[in-house]
């Protein structure tokens, strides 16, 4: 077991650079977290309001002429969801969101703008009654550009569909899909991993959603080595100097976090890492003729906080 899952850790974080969604914030509507113990535990609240904030200090860039430029980037979340569940451990959410992006690079040739944001709403729903042992979900999420309100130019789309079967009362194996539509780029995903829970730890190798080892110190104390995935991809207005691009960021790395929680109705996490190198890839406004910008590592910080009522 211990091989299988330092195998599945590898696979997972080496495909998280180039298959996740894109972004893990920007997709947070799809499914509410930890879907199965919500199915399984009394609810302490149907409302959820929860607000991250993500930071990364300067990345210098690997390219030829470039090499004394630098970007940074930062990423800030609000969320407020509700969810209406049955005494059968079903359930129907219903999320609405806001997602602020900034990405600075001052001799940016493309474009001059660094702040960008999309508006969110999402719908899904939970079922752990319908076939003993499997926890099923799903949910679609649309991301609307408060800049640009064209839904056809600018606005994003993201659905999941997947399945948790309890394999062992300790381990459960997931199976499903992923995908994404709009801004000149539709794709498919699998949805394929474990996870696995043993006295205080629990370890998750699900491609591409989620690779943690947590340990539980107490009712109120949890720390985790995770990976965390840096992705973003919007379209710029056409007054830019190239006219509505599109351009999307790309990175991952791995880091420690630390949440504080009460009785599962408030959480606060905050984490660190070191992000591996990246690119910035930039397209004309039909997603094609892309450069792609290399950049080196950089350290990252942020910080969590949820309440459920």
């Amino acid at each position: 077991m211990k091989r299988l899952l330092i195998l599945l850790s590898l696979f997972s974080l080496g495909t998280l650079n180039i298959y996740a969604l894109e972004s893990t914030s920007s997709a947070s509507l799809l499914t509410p977290d930890q879907t199965e113990e919500i199915a399984q535990k009394p609810m302490v609240g149907a409302f959820k309001v929860s607000g991250n904030y993500l930071w990364s200090t300067k990345a210098d860039f690997k390219e030829d002429g470039f090499e004394d430029q630098h970007s940074t980037f930062e990423q800030g979340v609000l969320d407020l969801s509700y969810i209406v569940k049955s005494p059968k451990r079903n359930g129907i959410f219903y999320g609405l969101g806001y997602t602020h992006t900034r990405l600075k690079w001052e001799q940016n040739p493309s474009f001059s703008k660094d702040n960008f944001s999309y508006l969110s709403a999402g719908v899904g729903g939970f079922n752990s009654s319908a076939v003993e042992n499997w926890v099923f979900e799903g949910g679609a999420q649309v991301l609307l550009n408060t800049n640009h309100w064209s839904i056809k130019d600018y606005s994003l789309a993201f659905f999941v569909a997947k399945g948790r079967y309890a394999f062992r009362p300790n381990m459960g194996l997931h199976v499903g899909a992923l995908g994404q539509f709009g801004l000149q780029k539709n794709q498919f995903f699998p949805v394929l991993g474990i996870d696995y829970k043993v006295n205080q730890w629990a370890f998750f190798c699900i491609f591409p959603r989620k690779v943690a080892g947590e340990y539980t110190f107490n009712e109120n104390w949890k720390f985790a080595l995770e990976g965390k995935v840096f992705r973003a991809r919007y379209r710029v207005g056409k007054d830019e100097t190239e006219s509505k691009a599109i351009f999307e960021y790309r990175s991952a790395g791995f880091g420690l976090a630390a949440t504080y929680m009460i009785k599962d109705r408030l959480s606060a996490d905050l984490f660190t890492g070191y992000k591996t190198a990246g690119d910035l890839k930039i397209m004309n406004q039909y997603g094609q003729d892309a450069d792609f910008y290399k950049f080196k590592g950089a350290w990252y910080y942020g910080g969590k906080v949820s309440y459920s009522f």
